[in-house]
């Protein structure tokens, strides 16, 4: 069980670490999403030219 905080967070607080949290989040997705689609035109490009690199 965590300690209950000593000084409960204020609800702008609490907004304020939701929507940063949330940012990171939505930051890590697009992040993914950019390598998963390099990865598919790299994979894509290979697959084209016949030289097969996996």
């Amino acid at each position: 069980m965590r300690p209950t905080s000593p000084h409960p967070l204020s609800p702008a607080t609490k907004e304020r670490l939701a929507r940063k949290r949330a940012g990171m989040r939505l930051g890590w997705l697009v992040h993914a999403f950019i390598i998963i689609s390099v990865n598919l035109l790299l994979a894509g490009i290979s697959h084209a030219s016949g030289r097969h690199w996996s």
